[in-house]
């Protein structure tokens, strides 16, 4: 990966508008929220197309162009203009492993103020290589599961169906199979040679990355949460979240929370 020269950053606290609704950049701009949601354009149009974005998905807009900006719910956020000779990808991009993304955002809260002190901003330019080497890995891992998915297609309905259900409660592996004519240990089997992971394992991570974000988006009790996720009651779902993350669901939003 070529290297990052960071011209601006900007870490916000809550606010209900952004102060400038659109502007033009000289360089790369990475716009993401900490928490709220905001809605953007890419667009010299005046009607042009909104998209929304929140926690977990990060804005990459070219240099040269115009990038169109909203408030949707009360927001916090991370702003980088940086230059780079690379090609990145524009847009609304999603990041999977958000566990990941809380330890990076957390040291950036940090990188950033101090480099309001003149310092920070190599551990600034580290962390949003970081952001961008993770989003190219796992654009390119969709790509090979996108060739895995095409040389075993049942078993690319079977990743569609989990996607789709992973967080129903209720859900059962020995239905999927006799829905589709396989027996469970042949479609387990099946399933780990294709993606790696068992069904079971890979909805478990749906699951997992769901709670995480809704403890550190929300207020919600782990009760609810553990609703929201497919699990049956919070007991149930702190003793899979710790077996899994290896911290309780409550340290775990006291460490993350901004």
């Amino acid at each position: 990966m070529q290297a990052l020269e960071i011209k601006r950053s900007y870490v916000s606290g809550v606010r209900a508008e952004f102060k400038l609704e659109e502007d033009q950049y000289e360089d790369w701009v990475m716009l993401a929220a900490f928490s709220g949601r905001f809605a953007f354009a890419m667009d010299d149009r005046e009607e042009a197309d909104f998209d929304e974005a929140a926690y977990g998905e990060l804005v990459l807009c070219p240099p040269g162009m115009r990038l169109k900006r909203r408030v949707v719910e009360p927001l916090s956020f991370l702003f980088i203009e940086f230059a780079s000779e690379q090609e990145w990808p524009s847009g609304k991009l999603a990041i999977r492993d958000l566990q990941r993304l809380e330890s990076t955002y957390r040291y950036l809260r940090i990188a950033c103020a101090q480099s309001e002190e003149g310092e920070g901003t190599a551990y600034i330019r580290h962390f949003v290589g970081d952001l961008l080497a993770v989003l190219s890995l796992e654009q390119a891992s969709s790509a090979d599961r996108a060739r895995k998915t095409k040389q075993d297609p049942v078993m690319g309905r079977v990743l569609a169906y989990l996607e789709r259900h992973a967080l129903e409660y209720g859900w059962n592996l020995g239905q999927l199979s006799n829905e589709l004519g396989i027996g469970a240990s042949q479609l387990t089997r099946r399933f780990r040679q294709a993606y790696g992971q068992s069904p079971v394992e890979y909805l478990t991570s749906i699951r997992l990355q769901k709670a995480r974000s809704l403890l550190v988006e929300t207020n919600d009790t782990l009760e609810h949460i553990a609703e929201q996720c497919g699990y049956q009651n919070a007991f149930y779902f702190s003793r899979m979240f710790k077996s899994k993350c290896k911290i309780n669901p409550s340290d775990y939003r006291k460490k993350h929370s901004f």
